[in-house]
């Protein structure tokens, strides 16, 4: 089993130390607002990912667009073939941005997926438009 220092040592020969990592604890798995790292321990994710603080990790509407954007394709970079889940994305960033945007760059189409599938459960939830309304008074 691996364990958060040997993970640590290995990092440490191999990463580039210019990439910052503010612990020394490795993940191992998430579910909600809780990750556990390689030696077993429970901690609740206050730091979680870009997007992960909003659904909580592997939020079962995000883990089926992923997985059904997958069953297509895994990725394109949109400079050489264009894809629509990022056209997509971009349309309804841009429509939802306070004063709307003139354009917008959404990244890898698994990542397209999965915030569409983020918006879509804010939506439902009716969490999207207090977001709005917040940035709108800013």
């Amino acid at each position: 089993m691996a364990t958060n220092s040997h993970l640590l040592s290995r990092r440490n020969q191999a990463v580039a130390r210019g990439v910052a990592s503010i612990h020394q604890r490795f993940a191992q798995h998430a579910e909600n607002a809780e990750v556990w790292d390689v030696e077993g321990k429970r901690y609740i994710d206050f730091a979680g990912g870009i997007g992960v603080l909003n659904t909580g990790h592997r939020h079962p509407k995000v883990m089926a667009a992923v997985r059904a954007q997958m069953e297509r394709f895994t990725h394109t970079c949109f400079q050489v073939m264009p894809c629509e889940p990022y056209v997509a994305l971009a349309e309804r960033l841009n429509a939802l941005a306070p004063g709307g945007l003139g354009g917008t760059y959404a990244g890898s189409p698994l990542g397209c997926a999965a915030a569409l599938a983020v918006l879509d459960v804010f939506e439902e939830e009716d969490i999207l438009e207090g977001c709005l309304e917040t940035l709108s008074a800013e």
